[in-house]
């Protein structure tokens, strides 16, 4: 990681990896470690929520979290958006997080849950083809 004065974030998405780097990385100054769960990943590691909120104190970044609606991950889709809001609810109990946020072909309910949701955050939406 770089110490130069530049600021950077990396994304993580799964929480293990999040667990497994922060404790080399945390004293930093200007690089930040992102606390993240991929949308496409949560068929394939489908109990990582709690690890979510066990870690979420430590880093005012999380990402990538999100919904991938594409024909591969269709059918996780509900499984998908439950843990988007759960998360999402995680990130209401404390402030100023910011958050990454991953969306294929569900741009709609992903801004659907941003207006609906309580609290206003600073987030990146960045949609893949």
């Amino acid at each position: 990681m770089l110490n130069n004065g530049n600021k950077i974030v990396f994304m993580t998405n799964l929480p293990v990896l999040f667990e497994r780097y922060y404790p080399k990385y945390k004293d930093f100054k200007n690089n930040f470690l992102a606390l993240g769960y991929h949308p496409e990943l949560i068929e394939e590691y489908p109990n990582y929520f709690e690890k979510i909120k066990r870690n979420l104190y430590k880093t005012r970044f999380v990402g990538e979290i999100g919904i991938d609606n594409s024909e591969r991950n269709k059918e996780s889709f509900e499984k998908q958006l439950r843990i988007f809001r759960e998360i999402m609810d995680e990130c209401n109990k404390s402030d100023g997080k910011i958050i990454s946020i991953h969306s294929r072909k569900a741009e709609s309910s992903i801004f659907e849950e941003l207006i609906n949701n309580n609290n206003i955050y600073s987030t990146l939406v960045h949609r893949n083809s």
